[in-house]
């Protein structure tokens, strides 16, 4: 990609605006955090408080597609290759389905019954 980016909020507010032309405000910012950690480890906090950090280049560069492929529709949990789900890691990618949260939810409530 040639755009040349150096520190996590440049970063930040790159990967937002191209997830605003395909998502609503706040779940672009939300999309836009998960991807920032999930390549750098920094939670939401940590990417305001330490803005200024530069992530290495191969971090960025997977922040960048990471962003890119989100911004088209694909699902993070497709882009990460996992999903959480009753504590467990599960690995996922197309053509598998991704529980969701309502399926978790029920099947924490039949646990404790």
């Amino acid at each position: 990609m040639a755009v040349k980016l150096q520190t996590v909020s440049e970063i930040s507010r790159h990967i937002f605006g191209m997830l605003r032309e395909s998502w609503p405000r706040e779940e672009a910012g939300a999309l836009a955090s998960s991807i920032i950690l999930e390549y750098t480890g920094m939670g939401r906090a940590a990417q305001l408080a330490f803005g200024d950090r530069r992530p290495d280049k191969a971090a960025a560069e997977r922040i960048l597609e990471a962003a890119a492929r989100a911004a088209a529709g694909e699902p993070l949990q497709y882009i990460f290759g996992y999903t959480e789900f009753c504590g467990h890691r599960l690995e996922v990618g197309p053509g598998v389905l991704i529980p969701r949260p309502e399926t978790e939810e029920m099947t924490l409530m039949i646990i404790h019954e």
